[in-house]
């Protein structure tokens, strides 16, 4: 977290800038600000915007809670922003049955779309769709060979440019600012029962980065995962259901950042389940397995020939993007690959 705008009164910063300020380039959101107006207290106040903190001073401006603010969404913003919750997470959510991983997969997939303007991706029906927008269905088949061919496209263009994908380009891939919330993870992800689609998720969760995506996968024991997946991990949720002190009413949810050189802080969530019946079915039923008619086999050569003519109609589409020096490189990769060069 990085503070600006400078105030000389008490080596205080006027307003606090979240996550950084340079957080629309790099993680592709409108940075949150917050200035005294937004706690409810000089303490905290003066916890946030000291300037020049030690590591400890760091350390308890990452930790305020609810009482500390006046709005609950700058709260809830504050709350993912400090865990690095927007910075590209696969969110591994585990816990015995009835313990609310699936309450929480829904609750960040929404609060990520509504507050951060994500695009949701879901392998389940929400009870009230309007409230994840125009989201995607991971299930569809057409959206996983969408999702293959796009990312094989943008390293196409990479190599025959020599140069990065503008940000023009990878706007227009399917997975491009999403936040993918799977509930069913258990019947493709699992180390024992591995798809084509196990193998999809593995390969966006190792370009997310590329298109400022997310993933959160449930699962009953997280170290189930298949080792695909789980060298991809970034927070480890454990739920932990109703009934425990001090809100028996909530499900107590433990939030773990473990990234190489993340935040690494632990947070603990409190979700009263009867205020998100909107959001979530504690009766949807998923699917003990998952089909998927994605293939990384080699192509037919009729195959090749029509994935060489979409990825010259996607060039020749979108050559705006690209300088003259780029787009000189890729008309003549595209016209010299007619067939099955």
């Amino acid at each position: 977290m990085t503070s600006a705008i400078e105030s000389e009164v008490y080596q205080l910063y006027s307003a606090v800038v979240l996550p950084r300020d340079n957080c629309e380039k790099l993680l592709y959101i409108k940075p949150t600000i917050l200035t005294r107006e937004d706690v409810t207290n000089d303490e905290a106040w003066f916890i946030l915007a000291k300037r020049d903190k030690t590591r400890w001073e760091r350390y308890e401006a990452s930790i305020l809670d609810q009482d500390n603010f006046k709005d609950h969404d700058t709260f809830t913003k504050y709350f993912l922003l400090s865990l690095g919750l927007l910075e590209f997470p696969v969110v591994a959510v585990g816990g015995e049955p009835e313990s609310g991983k699936s309450l929480f997969m829904a609750w960040l997939t929404e609060e990520t779309h509504r507050l951060f303007k994500k695009r949701a991706c879901l392998d389940w029906a929400p009870p009230e769709p309007r409230y994840f927008g125009k989201y995607h269905d991971f299930k569809d088949h057409d959206f996983q060979l969408r999702l293959v061919d796009d990312f094989d496209f943008m390293h196409r263009i990479e190599q025959d440019t020599g140069r990065p994908v503008p940000l023009g380009i990878r706007q227009k891939l399917i997975l491009f600012n999403a936040i993918m919330g799977l509930d069913e993870a258990d019947s493709y992800c699992h180390k024992k029962h591995q798809t084509n689609t196990t193998k999809v998720i593995g390969e966006a969760g190792r370009r997310r980065r590329h298109v400022f995506a997310g993933i959160i996968l449930v699962m009953i024991n997280p170290e189930d995962f298949a080792d695909d997946i789980l060298q991809l991990i970034t927070h480890k949720v454990t739920c932990y259901g109703q009934g425990n002190y001090p809100y028996p009413d909530c499900c107590q949810i433990r939030i773990e950042d473990i990234r190489n050189g993340g935040t690494g802080l632990s947070k603990t969530l409190w979700l009263n389940p009867r205020k998100y019946i909107h959001l979530w079915d504690s009766h949807n039923i998923p699917a003990m397995s998952h089909r998927s008619i994605v293939s990384f086999a080699k192509r037919t050569k009729k195959e090749e020939a029509e994935h060489e003519e979409q990825y010259r109609q996607f060039v020749e589409s979108n050559l705006e993007y690209f300088d003259d020096y780029s787009r000189d490189r890729l008309l003549k990769a595209v016209t010299r690959r007619p067939d099955n060069e």
